[in-house]
């Protein structure tokens, strides 16, 4: 009889099935069925918790309930850990950006990087830019202040749309709070304009922003002219 080789575990039906869990993890009212082994070796976060409690001899039980995640985003982050991947609604920006910040809370590079590659695709398809708008917030308030990740990204897509902003009264209302939200960051805007001035960029080089390559410099370049053409708010 031929030899047949082991078919590979499909990691996914494991995290779904909770086989041969040897960890809970909790959020709330949901309760997910996990594997050390799995968890524990992408994320020292976990792997810390996992191993204080086994020297305080503590259930091998992690509630996650305080932190400012729903079960959905816990649970997409640990289907992440098994499948290298999440499911999300189409067009959701939401879902990416609460990712990425989960990727540096629990210490999940990987899921970073994925969240961030996400959001930006989908930032090439997205239909509502008024809620775009409203989620830039969050994306200031939900990562360490030098994590440029999805900064980059969405600040190039507010200079792209920043006329039909201008052109949209519902729109153009968001992003005028937007900005005073960022103007809020910086240091003083007129000191912002006056550093523009003096280091001599223009408008232009805020329109050439590459969020693959571009830094905060060309951020406080941009968010500063937008906000001396738009003093009136």
């Amino acid at each position: 009889m031929a030899y047949a080789p082991p078919s590979p575990v499909d990691l996914a039906k494991v995290f779904e099935s909770g086989q041969y869990s040897d960890l809970t993890i909790v959020c709330r009212e949901t309760v997910f069925p996990v594997h050390q082994a799995i968890v524990c070796s992408q994320s020292t976060f976990f792997q810390e918790v996992v191993e204080k409690d086994f020297v305080t001899g503590l259930s091998d039980i992690i509630d996650l309930s305080d932190f400012d995640h729903d079960s959905e985003d816990i649970s997409r982050m640990l289907s992440f850990l098994y499948n290298s991947q999440y499911p999300y609604p189409a067009g959701s920006l939401a879902v990416h950006v609460n990712l990425y910040a989960m990727g540096d809370i629990f210490n999940l590079p990987r899921l970073s990087k994925y969240a961030k590659s996400k959001f930006k695709d989908s930032l090439t398809r997205i239909s509502d830019q008024k809620a775009f708008l409203r989620l830039i917030p969050r994306i200031y308030n939900s990562t360490p202040e030098p994590d440029r990740g999805l900064r980059d990204a969405a600040v190039w897509n507010a200079r792209v749309n920043y006329d039909y902003y201008m052109n949209n009264l519902e729109c153009k209302d968001a992003f005028h709070k937007v900005l005073q939200i960022l103007s809020s960051r910086l240091s003083g805007y007129l000191n912002v304009l006056d550093q523009v001035g003096s280091l001599g960029l223009t408008r232009k080089s805020a329109q050439d922003f590459d969020p693959q390559t571009g830094d905060g410099v060309l951020e406080i370049t941009k968010i500063a002219s937008l906000l001396a053409e738009n003093q009136s708010f």
